[in-house]
């Protein structure tokens, strides 16, 4: 499959992540995150340190949404039984 994709699979990689190389060989794909031409261990570090951070903010985003939607709905009901009340 990935030999089928490869140009595909590069394209998106070039257009998306500007800050890693792809390597391929086979059916191989390694990515190179400060373009030496090779992946070292400093590379899957950097990248497992890159993939944390992103996991951690995105955990934060996620949490903030779920406030924000809990405000939201919790406004929305409070409107709807002011509404009620008054109706009275």
């Amino acid at each position: 499959m990935l030999r089928q994709n490869q140009n595909k699979i590069l394209d998106y990689v070039r257009k998306n992540y500007e800050n890693v190389g792809v390597l391929m060989k086979d059916n191989w794909m390694r990515l190179d995150f400060n373009h030496d031409g090779k992946v070292s261990f400093d590379d899957i570090r950097k990248g497992m340190t890159e993939l944390y951070a992103f996991m951690k903010n995105f955990d934060f985003f996620n949490t903030a949404m779920e406030i924000k939607s809990t405000i939201y709905s919790e406004a929305i009901r409070m409107m709807k039984k002011d509404n009620k009340k008054d109706d009275k």
